[in-house]
C-alpha cells in the first residue's frame, strides 16, 4: 500500500509538473504574441504619422491629408476580403501586395483631393469641388487601375514552381485593387466634401493679407512714409 501510494504520488507530481510547464509555456508565448502585436501596432502608428505629417505638409491642409488617410483602412478591408473569397494566406508575397494596393489608393485620392483643392481657390464650395474632381480626375484613375487589374490575371492563372507566391500577389492585385479603387472613386469625394469645410482654401491666407495690406494703404494709418513706399 506504501508503495502504491507512493508511485501514485510521484505520478501525480509528475502530471502537475508537465501541466505546470504547458502552462507556462503557453503564458509565455502569449506574452511573446502580444509583444510582438504590439510592436508591430506601434510602427504601424509610426508610419502612419509619418505619411500624415508629409501629406499635410504637401496639401499644406490638415483635412485634405485626412481624407486621403482615411481612404487606406477600406483598402486593406478590400485586400482582406480578397484573400478570404479566393482562400490565399496572409504571407510575405501578399503582404507586398498589399503595400502595392495602399499605395495606388492613396495615389488615386491624392489625384481627386489636389484637383478638388486648387477648385476650390478658384471659388468652388466643397461640395461643387469634390464633384468636379471626381468627374475630370476619373479618367485618370480608371487607365491606372484598369491596366494594373489585368496585369495580375497572369499571376494567378499562372502554375509551376512559384505559383502560390504569384498568386498571393495576384489575388491582392486583381481583388483588392478593384473593389478598393472602386470604393476610393466614391469614398474620397464624400470625405473631401463633408471634411473639407472645416479649413479654407489654400490661398485665403493671402487674399486677406491682401485685402489687409490694400486697406491699410487706403488708410494710410499708421505708417511712416518710408513704411508706405516699402508696402508699395
Amino acid at each position: 500500500a506504501a508503495i502504491a501510494a507512493a508511485i501514485a504520488a510521484a505520478i501525480a507530481a509528475a502530471i502537475a509538473a508537465v501541466i505546470a510547464a504547458v502552462i507556462a509555456a503557453a503564458i509565455a508565448a502569449t506574452i511573446a504574441a502580444i509583444a510582438i502585436a504590439i510592436a508591430v501596432a506601434i510602427t504601424f502608428a509610426i508610419a502612419f504619422l509619418v505619411v500624415f505629417l508629409v501629406l499635410v505638409a504637401q496639401f499644406e491642409s490638415v483635412t485634405s491629408a485626412l481624407v486621403v488617410m482615411i481612404t487606406v483602412p477600406f483598402g486593406l478591408a478590400a485586400a482582406v476580403f480578397t484573400l478570404a473569397l479566393s482562400g490565399t494566406t496572409i504571407n510575405l508575397y501578399s503582404q507586398i501586395g498589399v503595400l502595392m494596393l495602399v499605395g495606388i489608393m492613396a495615389k488615386n485620392a491624392i489625384l481627386i483631393v489636389e484637383f478638388a483643392d486648387q477648385l476650390r481657390e478658384r471659388g468652388y464650395t466643397p461640395r461643387e469641388a469634390a464633384k468636379e474632381a471626381s468627374l475630370v480626375r476619373l479618367r485618370p484613375i480608371m487607365m491606372t487601375m484598369l491596366s494594373t487589374v489585368f496585369a495580375g490575371l497572369p499571376l494567378i492563372l499562372g502554375s509551376g514552381a512559384g505559383a502560390e507566391a504569384r498568386n498571393a500577389i495576384g489575388w491582392i492585385i486583381f481583388g483588392g485593387l478593384g473593389m478598393a479603387g472602386l470604393v476610393t472613386l466614391f469614398l474620397a469625394p464624400v470625405l473631401y466634401a463633408q471634411i473639407a469645410g472645416f479649413a479654407k482654401p489654400r490661398n485665403s491666407r493671402a487674399a486677406e493679407l491682401e485685402a489687409e495690406l490694400q486697406e491699410a494703404l487706403a488708410r494710410g494709418e499708421g505708417m511712416s512714409p518710408a513704411r508706405k513706399q516699402l508696402a508699395e
